[in-house]
């Protein structure tokens, strides 16, 4: 699911095609990072998204600047494009297989 996910970003099919075949053939590796992705944001935290390909939901760990770790949980699978001081961009792929932007909105506690 990873590899076709990140095959459909690819907007030339036969690069694409290539890309996935030679993604397939590598398998996946013995061990992995605790987390997939990583975004800072404008206030200093760094957000470390730990969800998983095929999760319902996507999870982030949220390491502030004076180094408290912090849960949450946005109720979708998205790629996180940017976290501002109160929203959280990015983009999700639809059950028809379209992309979508999405934003979503929070407050800092």
């Amino acid at each position: 699911a990873a590899v076709d996910e990140a095959a459909g970003l690819l907007t030339n099919s036969r690069i694409r095609e290539q890309f996935r075949d030679q993604q397939l053939t590598l398998g996946a590796p013995e061990q992995a990072p605790l987390y997939r992705h990583a975004v800072a944001d404008p206030l200093g935290a760094v957000w470390l998204v730990t969800s998983l390909p095929g999760d319902k939901e996507t999870r982030l760990s949220r390491v502030a600047p004076d180094g408290s770790i912090s849960q949450h949980t946005v109720p979708q699978p998205m790629h996180i494009f940017e976290i501002g001081a109160d929203y959280i961009l990015g983009r999700a792929i639809s059950e028809d297989g379209s992309h979508r932007i999405v934003l979503y909105s929070f407050s800092r506690s």
